[in-house]
């Protein structure tokens, strides 16, 4: 994962003498509660943050076992909107892995970043 997303998810060294932190987030199938995203992104400390969704669409066959507000494009409108306390991160690279073949699980594998511009789309 690390050699897919260019050695994103490595050590956290940061510019000469700035220590910066980066954040592994692997929720449950349930989906990731809202107060830690808004945790993550109050803390300025983390620029970088890896999200590991196994339920990337957000269903699940039980109602009462979703956390209301987790599934993951709830998620990321916490992390990367306009509203919100910090600054909020924008996605740099989503990569599908499909872990089980033959079967319509797949895991995806998300990089925010905060403080860089998004990439831009060749339109050709």
């Amino acid at each position: 994962i690390a050699a897919a997303l260019g050695g994103a998810a490595g050590a956290a060294a940061g510019e000469e003498g700035a220590a910066w932190a980066a954040a592994v987030l692997d929720p449950p199938r349930t989906g990731l509660a809202p107060a830690v995203c808004k945790s993550v992104r109050q803390a300025a400390s983390v620029r970088r943050v890896v999200i590991v969704s196994c339920n990337p669409h957000g269903f699940t066959l039980r109602r009462d076992y979703v956390v209301k507000g987790g599934s993951l494009a709830a998620n990321l409108r916490v992390l990367c909107g306009s509203r919100g306390r910090g600054a909020p991160f924008a996605l740099q690279r989503a990569i599908p892995i499909d872990m089980f073949p033959h079967t319509p699980h797949v895991e995806l594998v998300l990089l925010l970043e905060r403080g860089v511009p998004l990439p831009q789309v060749s339109s050709s």
